[in-house]
């Protein structure tokens, strides 16, 4: 059985899902936007889902897989935002690189949730498609700026809403169930 803190941090679940999807949105309305921008704009985006993650394995997520999913987000951060003048190849290889030490985490870390909630498969869904985002990333290293842009804003997009989705589970199978009430006339035990 999951711990208290496992549900009661559903929330933090959902923030990453909102960042992760509003980065994905912001991506794809501006993508010819100046390359430096999207760079700091995707280490922002790393920095905080790896402080999220971090903050969910405090709380009581006792993970090796999801601390070193936060570990990994921040030192991508890091890199990205203290190291801009990467060329796009550079990001390219920094952004397919996170998505698949992610995607692999993530699946390890779903195989294990779903011990505790039975039939769950959103994690497992957003770390398979994190490696396949990361694979696509290395097959497509001459793509382009836009096309960069615009697999990222896919990635992040479809690996919020999975998130926002796992979230809202965990908020669910963590409700108490409601009691119910008992029929006018029956018998009180003393």
């Amino acid at each position: 059985m999951a711990s208290t803190e496992t549900y009661s941090t559903w929330w933090l679940l959902l923030l990453r899902g909102i960042l992760s999807f509003a980065f994905g949105v912001l991506a794809l309305i501006q993508p010819l936007a100046a390359l430096a921008a999207l760079v700091a704009l995707f280490g922002a985006w790393a920095l905080i889902d790896g402080a999220a993650a971090i903050a969910l394995w405090l709380s009581g997520w006792r993970s090796w897989q999801l601390a070193l999913i936060g570990v990994v987000g921040i030192l991508t951060a890091a890199i990205t935002l203290f190291r801009p003048e990467l060329t796009a190849i550079g990001l390219y290889a920094a952004i397919a690189a996170w998505s698949l030490a992610r995607g692999a985490l993530e699946i390890a870390l779903a195989i294990k949730l779903r011990r505790t909630i039975e039939g769950e498969v959103w994690l497992l869904f957003g770390g398979i498609f994190s490696i396949l985002f990361g694979v696509l990333m290395i097959a497509l290293p001459m793509a382009g700026v836009l096309v960069l842009a615009w697999l990222i804003a896919t990635y992040a997009m479809i690996v919020g809403v999975l998130l926002i989705a796992l979230s809202l589970r965990l908020r669910q199978v963590g409700r108490p169930a409601p009691i119910a009430p008992m029929p006018i006339g029956t018998p009180h035990a003393v």
